[in-house]
């Protein structure tokens, strides 16, 4: 999302940076000639897109703390019933939709709203950098997906960000433009004095926490409807992302519950605790995911704990005030990777989501963001 009337220079970045997405994420192109020549120079410029030298998982050792004990999951998983039932209720949808296509429920195919989607990046885009969220030189580039799950992508031009997002209207979209931009505050609080390597190998729970603090503006009403938002697509809006916050903490506790039972037991563990709502063949998959899932958990606690300290401090309407941004991005500043090199300094030492690659940002982890 560059700024219209830009230099030649930032839209031939623009250009590239979209056509190197389009190719990565694989959306359509013009013909088979035009994408192995596209592919051809995409082959020379990744080098300068994207580090690809940083790791993509969490070394071993370095993932989030022992978490909720076997009976708090238990307790938490066994709400998904409940949650999708009221889920169900809440948007005028029956189970069979949600057992139909688990995928398509989620994002709300199905709810008769028609969400605003383009017109929630730009108001929301506008606002966060009127309050001081994100500063007015950073360059965000964005890339329309048909689908795929949502990402905030890793670029080494300083000063820039990319986010691919889905296209379609749907309701669920206030959640994860919220969440991407999240992302996008948190990449640029990274120290630009880090080498590159540094700057991009950060915690997955401090990047996954900003992201959730910011995406929980998703799920407010008034936030939305100031947006520009129309009142009954926000009301719509904010009420079914709770219930998608609801579900995945539970899905999560479900997930880390599988890992720690014998493979043996894990589709009759699904099937009770679930009622049989939801095949036990994808909790049992994501299983093997779980490092990842344990650090979602993690960031869904630190980032509610994180959001009442701000509104302790600043009130409801902390995300309206330039201060509590400020702290935030401070808080963000002091968390993420220690330099490896001694070139690099230090940051102030604070204390460290589709989703685990969304944000493109996986490595070492440091604690959790201390409350303000």
């Amino acid at each position: 999302m560059t700024e219209a009337g830009g230099s030649a220079d930032e839209a031939a970045v623009e250009q590239v940076i979209t056509l190197a997405r389009s190719l990565q994420l694989r959306l359509p192109a013009a013909g088979e000639e035009a994408h192995a020549r596209a592919s051809a120079l995409l082959a020379l410029l990744e080098p300068i897109l994207v580090d690809t030298a940083a790791p993509r998982h969490d070394p071993a050792g370095h993932g989030p703390g022992p978490g909720p004990d076997p009976q708090q999951l238990t307790s938490m998983a066994a709400e998904l019933p409940a949650i999708v039932r009221n889920w169900c209720a809440a948007t005028g949808r029956s189970e069979s939709a949600f057992r139909a296509s688990r995928t398509r429920f989620l994002r709300g195919h199905d709810v008769a709203v028609e969400f605003p989607v383009r017109t929630l990046v730009r108001a929301l885009h506008q606002r966060l950098r009127d309050v001081g969220a994100i500063d007015r030189d950073r360059k965000v580039s964005l890339v329309w997906t048909d689908g795929r799950p949502s990402m905030t992508l890793p670029i080494r031009i300083p000063g820039w960000t990319a986010v691919a997002l889905p296209a379609q209207p749907v309701v669920l979209a206030s959640q994860y433009v919220h969440h991407e931009f999240g992302h996008v505050i948190e990449v640029a609080s990274r120290p630009a004095h880090w080498s590159l390597l540094d700057r991009w190998q950060v915690s997955n729970l401090a990047a996954e926490t900003a992201a959730m603090v910011v995406e929980a503006l998703g799920r407010d009403e008034r936030w939305l409807r100031e947006l520009g938002i129309e009142p009954r697509a926000a009301t719509q809006a904010a009420g079914y992302c709770t219930h998608e916050d609801r579900y995945n903490r539970a899905l999560a506790a479900l997930i880390i519950l599988c890992d720690q039972t014998p493979v043996h037991r894990r589709a009759r563990l699904v099937t009770e605790l679930t009622d049989g709502l939801i095949e036990a063949g994808h909790p049992q998959e994501e299983a093997g995911r779980a490092t990842y899932w344990r650090t979602l958990l993690a960031a869904y606690s630190a980032a509610d704990e994180l959001r009442q300290s701000l509104i302790r401090r600043y009130g409801d309407r902390w995300a309206d005030q330039e201060r509590a941004w400020q702290r935030l991005r401070g808080l963000l500043r002091g968390t993420g990777a220690r330099p490896r090199t001694g070139q690099t300094g230090r940051p102030d030492h604070a204390g460290e989501t589709e989703q685990a690659g969304q944000a493109g940002q996986a490595g070492q982890t440091a604690g959790p963001l201390v409350p303000c």
